[in-house]
């Protein structure tokens, strides 16, 4: 994978197998089910985020997906279009992830 996730400190057995769970269902499972049926989709994609939430829940943090570190100079990197579409898509993730943690928790 060419992500890593950030944001969770020590957590247990239990929360991993949540966070592998999750994974699974966002990168392997929806991208299949994408061809096939829009409502399974649907369901496993709020299943992916029930369990982000527990995870969540249990360990008391936000979790994102950084990017690998990319050795190309900047200069070289900011050129490559398909680097900083990928770029911005983190960026957007981060921003939906940091919207929705903040919007909950105001509501505390």
């Amino acid at each position: 994978t060419d992500t890593q996730e950030s944001g969770y400190g020590a957590m247990g057995p239990g929360t991993k197998n949540l966070l592998v769970l999750s994974s699974i269902l966002k990168h392997v499972l929806i991208p299949i089910e994408k061809h096939k049926s829009e409502n399974m989709t649907a369901q496993l994609a709020k299943f992916s985020s029930t369990l982000d939430d527990t995870a969540h829940q249990v360990t008391g943090t936000i979790s994102i997906r950084l990017p690998q570190k990319d050795d190309a100079p900047d200069r070289t990197a900011a050129k490559n279009k398909e680097l900083m579409i990928k770029y911005e898509a983190y960026v957007n993730e981060w921003n939906k992830i940091i919207s929705a943690y903040l919007e909950k928790e105001s509501k505390r």
